[in-house]
């Protein structure tokens, strides 16, 4: 620091010994042979001068000036925090009976969700086969987070229903889970969600049984859970499990699409026991209400 100091300091003494000697000479011109305009040209050069010093010297920062610094902008989302998985829903799904419907008529969109965890990366349900609009959206959906399809470690579908598989083949090195097997390329594998209880995927995340919707669905329980840096305790991302929140209050909304009513239930009260926080399959993430919890 004192070297840059005394480097600069020499500078400004050259620069002063030089506008000296510009006036001395200046006074050894006599009234009439002095040039009108030779004091203009002298501020002049001063001015050039000043303009030349400011450029090699910046006197609060004590450092020489370069005109391409900046202030250091991040161009990558942070990493999660340490032992913190983080959530964030790619593409919110929706479910809407149509208008002068028979009641069984929908529109429907299926909630897509990322997962990181212990420096992997893995997509919750992959949208429906007959949307390709939801397609784009997923994968826009990542890229705006720098995330390339190619870059998922793992694939999670919650049941085989159309709108909740429909693009899974877009994440061609990723091991997908369904059910009870893992399958990767030509290769399936047992294990044993439904016999065992549960599959860990993560540190954070776990694949569960949760019958009910169809005989096979599963969940993802992610604990130490993050959404918008913001602590979340445990997240339970169920497909159709839950349809939304409103089916907390009207259970028509998804008894009618059950396969098995009294085993969807029981999956149901065992997710609410276990996660604060539900994303479910056509709705945004609502809290478990206390109530809820009472009988675990």
């Amino acid at each position: 620091m004192w070297a840059g100091t005394c480097e600069h300091g020499s500078i400004i003494v050259r620069f002063a010994d030089g506008i000296k000697e510009l006036f001395v000479r200046l006074e050894s011109f006599s009234a009439v042979d002095r040039p009108p305009t030779m004091l203009s040209i002298s501020f002049f050069v001063i001015l050039l001068s000043s303009a030349a010093l400011a450029q090699h010297y910046d006197p609060f920062n004590r450092q020489p000036y370069h005109p391409k610094r900046r202030p250091h902008q991040p161009t990558t989302k942070p990493s999660p925090t340490a032992g913190k998985a983080r959530v964030t829903i790619i593409d919110q799904g929706l479910i809407v009976s149509k208008q002068n419907g028979n009641g069984k008529d929908f529109e429907f969109v299926a909630t897509v969700a990322l997962i990181e965890d212990s420096g992997k990366k893995i997509i919750f349900d992959t949208a429906t086969a007959t949307d390709n609009d939801s397609k784009q959206r997923m994968i826009n959906g990542l890229k705006r987070l720098g995330i390339e399809t190619g870059a998922i470690n793992y694939v999670i579908l919650s049941h085989a229903h159309l709108d909740h598989t429909g693009h899974a083949n877009a994440f061609q090195n990723a091991k997908i889970y369904f059910g009870s097997h893992e399958f990767s390329g030509h290769s399936l594998k047992y294990i044993g969600t439904y016999e065992f209880g549960e599959y860990n995927v993560t540190s954070h995340v776990k694949i569960v049984p949760t019958p009910g919707h169809t005989s096979s669905c599963i969940s993802a329980l992610v604990s130490n859970a993050q959404q918008n840096n913001i602590d979340m305790g445990t997240i339970a991302i169920t497909g159709d499990l839950f349809f939304k929140v409103e089916d907390l209050t009207d259970a028509s909304i998804w008894q009618g699409s059950a396969t098995n009513i009294t085993q969807q239930a029981t999956s149901r009260a065992s997710i609410m026991c276990d996660a604060d926080y539900i994303i479910p399959g056509h709705g945004p993430l609502f809290k478990v209400p206390t109530t809820a919890k009472t009988s675990c």
